[in-house]
């Protein structure tokens, strides 16, 4: 575009030539106007007050340059009516709308919102940036290898120039779009919103599938990185799937390197494990994550399990991966992602180790999912979603575990390969292809998901399984079925497998212990001496003499008689009551008494546990058999009320002791007059 010979309207550099500010000062030419009276000079603020009021007109109609069309930049809004024309080789003016919610119309980088004094925004590359300052290098950093966009948008002018300066655009405009944008889209809050890679899904049920440069959703490539208020900002790639042309089954040739493993199950366990590299593909999008755990001897082949599903799971940059980590550790690893978590030689260390507790902890609200969050040093907030499935391998499982945790977790347990046994040929991009099949397969079959977990969990119920187990392990043998097979599970493969598993399961929860078991079991093993003479005999065996079993008090008070039953009952139960317990009822139905109250001997007996501060009362409940009492005791001079717990949920405490068989004759309660003492 030709410039103009003659300088646009502005002030003069010429400092005697003030013709340009009206009313200010008289013009050389024209003498001063004569005072009337005695006038006060002006401030010099006052004076510049006066010039802002009564700005100079520039760029009239007869300006030079009129005709030339401004250097708009493409996609500029057109101005509105009555807006004032911008100046030729000035760019746009202040008042020439920008797109609401843009930087301008069609930029690459993308403001999100606002909250406090940080502004949230999505790069040149996709990636969240959370900005405190606008600045230049700020800038510069937000349109990385695009900074020629910045020079056509916001042209940078030396002084006098008509002719943008090269390399350089204005920062201020350019910052002032910025900020202005992201007030547009309002308070963001990145708690919760957004989303990195991994499986997820949408409101609507669909399978999101983010790969860290691109997007999945119902298994069709998408450009938008936000999705039904969810901001889903790139990230480094995680293998991806086989995108196109026809996909070959590859659950036969999994199945079959599975099947290499001596399973202590293996009727089952190779397809558990089947099920378990699904749900470490999805964990994020499932509703419920079963949690695995393989064990096994020395020569047992776990790591090289291991490397068999790291390969189906693309590699190191398609799961986390650690060996002697910490949950902070794989925290700061997942961050917004859901890729699976594997921990090799998760060794079971001393008891009551923190970092043991940590990992679990983290284990116990993946399978539902949550968020972790913790301050950092700014004082401020880290998030961590933990929506991942994780497969941990040990010698030995750790102690750590309780009720709870063994309802999310299904044990593999693995013996040592037979001599003469062939491992299966982990060539590295065999099985990385056939795990990018199995990702694909599993996606395109999403849309069956939902009816086909139902169908699974309606067949466990019919042999009783329900809740937390059902979920786990219907989960895992739905997502099984849905490697196997697109179309839906018959009724005989429902059938067969469930009465399967079902046996299995079944024989785990009699090894296994619920919560109210491993109170009893703490309570009843705990040991006691209230005469102080070294004889530390256990909870147990006080409670069978409180009951009037015979032999028990023999052990206790050393007596020769078993014709003193009720005596020796009553003797117990003075110096159980001075640990907030009572043997009541009758000698035929016992019922044991725990106080509610926090007495300090019933403190002293769940001291360091998970029950201390009282929490003993709501596990004690779910006994089979237990309730409140209907009334509150005496125990050594403290009224409380308790929990009744029959003694039909204690077993082992109507068996007899040693060889002693002896009868006695029944006595119709031996529990005397509430309202006082046991004496």
């Amino acid at each position: 575009m030709t410039q103009p010979d003659t300088p646009p309207p502005g002030p003069s550099t010429d400092p005697i030539d003030d013709s340009w500010m009206p009313d200010a000062f008289p013009a050389p030419d024209q003498p001063a106007p004569k005072a009337r009276g005695k006038v006060t000079s002006l401030r010099p603020l006052e004076a510049l007050g006066a010039r802002l009021n009564n700005p100079p007109v520039v760029g009239g109609p007869d300006a030079p340059g009129r005709d030339q069309a401004p250097p708009y930049a493409p996609g500029d809004l057109d101005p509105p009516e009555g807006a004032p024309e911008p100046v030729p080789g000035k760019g746009r003016l202040s008042a020439r709308p920008r797109p609401f919610g843009e930087i301008w119309q069609g930029c690459p980088v993308k403001a999100l919102g606002v909250n406090g004094k940080v502004q949230y925004l999505l790069d040149i590359h996709g990636q969240l940036r959370p900005e405190t300052k606008i600045d230049l290098q700020t800038i510069k950093t937000l349109f990385g290898n695009r900074q020629h966009l910045l020079h056509h948008q916001y042209p940078a002018y030396a002084k006098g120039s008509h002719t943008p300066t090269a390399g350089r655009f204005d920062q201020d405009k350019c910052s002032t779009d910025v900020i202005a944008a992201c007030a547009d889209c309002g308070i963001f809050d990145p708690q919760g919103a957004v989303r990195g890679v991994g499986a997820w899904v949408d409101d609507d049920g669909q399978l999101i599938y983010h790969l860290g440069d691109r997007l999945l959703i119902a298994g069709a490539e998408i450009t938008t990185q936000a999705h039904q208020g969810k901001i889903y900002p790139a990230y480094s790639p995680i293998p991806h799937p086989i995108m196109t042309g026809k996909v070959t089954d590859p659950v036969p040739d999994i199945m079959e390197a599975l099947e290499t493993w001596a399973w202590e199950r293996p009727e089952i366990d190779a397809m558990l494990a089947l099920g378990m590299l699904g749900c470490q593909m999805l964990g994020g999008a499932l509703e419920w994550r079963p949690q695995f755990w393989v064990t096994g001897g020395a020569g047992a082949g776990k790591s090289l399990l291991h490397t068999l599903i790291s390969l189906l799971h693309g590699g190191d940059k398609g799961q986390i991966k650690a060996e002697n980590a910490t949950s902070a550790s794989i925290a700061n690893f997942l961050r917004m992602s859901t890729l699976p978590v594997m921990l090799d030689e998760l060794e079971a260390t001393d008891e009551g180790s923190p970092k043991e507790k940590a990992i679990v902890e983290l284990i116990r609200i993946a399978s539902s999912g949550g968020r972790r969050l913790r301050s950092d040093a700014a004082q401020g907030v880290s998030e961590t979603i933990i929506r991942s499935t994780f497969m941990a391998s040990s010698i030995l499982i750790p102690g750590v575990l309780q009720a709870q945790d063994l309802q999310r977790i299904i044990v593999l347990s693995l013996q040592k390969v037979g001599d003469g046994a062939v491992p299966p040929n982990l060539r590295a991009e065999t099985w990385r292809k056939r795990g990018a099949a199995l990702k694909r397969l599993l996606i395109d079959r999403w849309p069956t998901w939902a009816q086909r977990l139902e169908m699974w969990r309606e067949a466990f119920a019919v042999h009783g399984i329900s809740g937390r187990d059902a979920a786990n392990w219907a989960t895992t043998i739905a997502m099984a079925d849905m490697a196997e097979a697109a179309e839906l599970p018959s009724e005989d493969k429902l059938a067969g497998w469930t009465a399967k598993l079902a046996r299995h399961f079944k024989a785990l929860s009699k090894e296994g212990q619920s919560d109210d078991d491993e109170v009893l079991t703490h309570l009843l093993s705990q040991q006691f001496d209230p005469f102080r003479r070294g004889e530390r005999f256990t909870v147990a065996i006080w409670l069978k003499a409180a009951a009037g079993r015979p032999g028990a008090g023999n052990r206790l008070f050393g007596e020769a008689s078993l014709d003193h039953l009720d005596d020796q009952a009553r003797r117990a139960n003075v110096s159980l009551a001075s640990i907030g317990l009572r043997v009541v009822g009758t000698r035929e139905v016992p019922v044991l008494f725990v106080a509610t109250q926090k007495v300090q001997g019933l403190k002293d007996v769940f001291i360091g546990s998970k029950w201390a501060g009282g929490a003993w009362s709501q596990s004690l409940l779910r006994a089979p058999g237990a309730k409140p009492s209907a009334a509150s005791r005496y125990l050594q001079g403290v009224q409380t009320r308790g929990t009744d717990v029959p003694f039909s949920a204690m077993p082992g405490l109507m068996a007899l002791d040693g060889d002693e068989v002896r009868s006695a004759a029944p006595s119709p309660r031996f529990a005397p007059d509430d309202q006082g003492d046991y004496t």
